[in-house]
């Protein structure tokens, strides 16, 4: 084979390449613009949902501060209440133990008294009763 051959196939295959290079970088270069431009639109798409899940989280912490500070109002008030109920209680339980002690230094001995008063009476009548039966002699009568 000759140099001139040699030369002249070579000079194809380095033109084939060269062509191979440049459909190859067309179609990259086709491929950049059409992912940048999916890019673009993608982005698009994406920015007002990302505004608006930015508001909605925005406002989702302003009503979870709202909740809070109503929360410790609450709260507070709550222990306010608590604490006050129990302060009653104390004082309720405290009238009801002097009022107990009052009614047993100041009732329980008169019922007693009264109690044995009437057990007093009670027996005194039943011997009455009793001797009647027996007619005031000892003996015992039958009544007709």
């Amino acid at each position: 084979m000759s140099t001139q051959v040699s030369l002249a196939i070579i000079a194809v295959c380095m033109l084939v390449l060269a062509a191979y290079t440049l459909v190859a970088a067309a179609v990259l270069g086709w491929l950049a613009i059409t992912l940048r431009k999916t890019l673009v639109t993608l982005t698009n798409r994406v920015q007002p949902l990302v505004s608006q899940a930015t508001e909605t989280a925005k406002a989702a912490s302003e009503i979870a501060q709202s909740v809070k500070t109503h929360t410790d109002a609450i709260m507070d008030r709550a222990e306010s209440i608590v604490a006050k109920a129990e302060g009653t209680v104390d004082n309720v339980a405290q009238k009801v133990r002097t009022t107990t002690n009052i009614v047993q230094e100041s009732i329980s001995p008169p019922i007693i008294s009264i109690a044995s008063l009437v057990t007093g009476v009670s027996r005194g009548l039943e011997a009455l009763s009793q001797m009647r039966k027996r007619g005031g002699n000892g003996r015992e009568q039958r009544v007709p």
